[in-house]
């Protein structure tokens, strides 16, 4: 094989002219290509991000909101339910102050029976004992 100096500058020459067309027409647009999709692809990312980001927000605000709902509900329910119990005393309280008052009133009524019944008894006692004295006496 033998080296000719005028094939290798014409080589040369020929792929320089090559890189140079090369690198006008398809490398530089290519690049430029792909540098736009790179900033499109990143566009994107951070895009998502902030997405996320804003989703994320607004689900701890919903929690945030839920969590409210449900302790104003509970006080709700807790207030409700101490007013009912309140109210469930008093009545029963009144219940048993009508009740303790009937059962004196009938504590009354049943001494004063009693006596009633008492003084008969103690009346047919004496009627009885005068009448069984008088027929002794007349014996």
């Amino acid at each position: 094989m033998n080296l000719q100096p005028s094939l290798i500058i014409w080589t040369v020459i020929c792929f320089c002219l090559f890189m140079l067309v090369f690198d006008r027409l398809l490398l530089r647009p290519l690049l430029s290509h792909m540098d736009a999709r790179r900033e499109r692809i990143d566009s994107a990312r951070r895009r998502k991000a902030e997405l996320e980001a804003e989703r994320e927000r607004e689900r701890e605000e919903r929690l945030s909101a839920a969590e409210n709902a449900r302790r104003e509900a509970l006080d709700a329910a807790n207030a409700e339910y101490a007013l009912k119990r309140r109210e469930t005393e008093e009545e029963l309280k009144r219940f048993s102050e009508k009740l303790a008052k009937e059962a004196d009133t009938k504590k009354l009524e049943d001494e004063r029976l009693f006596e009633t019944e008492r003084g008969l008894i103690e009346g047919a006692l004496d009627d009885i004992a005068s009448a069984y004295a008088e027929k002794l006496i007349k014996r």
